[in-house]
C-alpha cells in the first residue's frame, strides 16, 4: 500500500480558511480605518458594522 506524504486533505482546507479569513479581517481592518478618517466613529464600531453587513448580505445571496 502506498503512503501519503504531506499534511491531509482537511488539514489543507483549514488552513485556507484560515488564511482567507484573515485576510478579509484585515480587509475589513482596512476599510473600518478609513471611514473612522472620514467619519470620526470608531475603528471597533465600524469592524462591528462591516461584519454584521457582509454576514446579512452572504445569507440573503446564499
Amino acid at each position: 500500500m502506498k503512503r501519503r506524504r504531506g499534511r491531509p486533505a482537511i488539514e489543507r482546507m483549514k488552513s485556507i480558511e484560515k488564511t482567507a479569513l484573515n485576510e478579509i479581517m484585515r480587509t475589513v481592518t482596512r476599510i473600518a480605518e478609513e471611514v473612522d478618517e472620514i467619519k470620526g466613529h470608531s475603528i471597533r464600531r465600524n469592524k462591528k458594522c462591516l461584519i454584521s453587513f457582509i454576514i446579512s448580505n452572504n445569507t440573503i445571496n446564499s
